[in-house]
């Protein structure tokens, strides 16, 4: 039962988290790049995991996304937000579905979304079946 409820909870763990820091660093709204920062930050849950067994330099993500947050961060305390559109979107499209590596694909299979830019930037993409992979650049 407790590994059940751990992946009931892990899309929601990620979003929670993601409004977390949204309230931390004063952001208009929870958006994908925040969400993306959540999923690399919780090292108990599977994107972060995933990513480092592929060998996505994960510190560098993060950094390169925290610069990122910085830089929309509002000088006074706003109240909090709604999700952006890109992130509202992103969870409709996941179907309910409750799994780290599911939103993950969701999110590369969304190339609209700063997420999916910076994934996609840091060479994580997804194969003809739909799989997580990384390319580096020496393939």
């Amino acid at each position: 039962m407790i590994v059940i409820d751990t992946i009931v909870n892990e899309v929601e763990t990620y979003v929670n988290e993601a409004r977390e820091i949204s309230i931390k660093y004063k952001l208009p709204e929870v958006c994908t790049e925040v969400l993306l920062y959540a999923m690399l930050d919780n090292k108990n849950l599977s994107v972060y995991q995933q990513l480092k067994e592929l060998g996505v330099n994960t510190i560098g993500m993060k950094i390169d996304l925290a610069k990122k947050i910085n830089a929309k961060a509002a000088p006074v305390s706003a109240p909090i937000m709604a999700h952006s559109n890109a992130l509202t979107g992103l969870l409709f499209l996941n179907g309910g579905h409750t799994n780290g590596t599911r939103l993950l694909q969701t999110i590369l299979i969304n190339q609209n979304t700063a997420a999916a830019r910076m994934l996609n930037a840091n060479l994580v993409k997804l194969d003809k079946y739909g799989k997580v992979i990384y390319t580096p650049e020496n393939n």
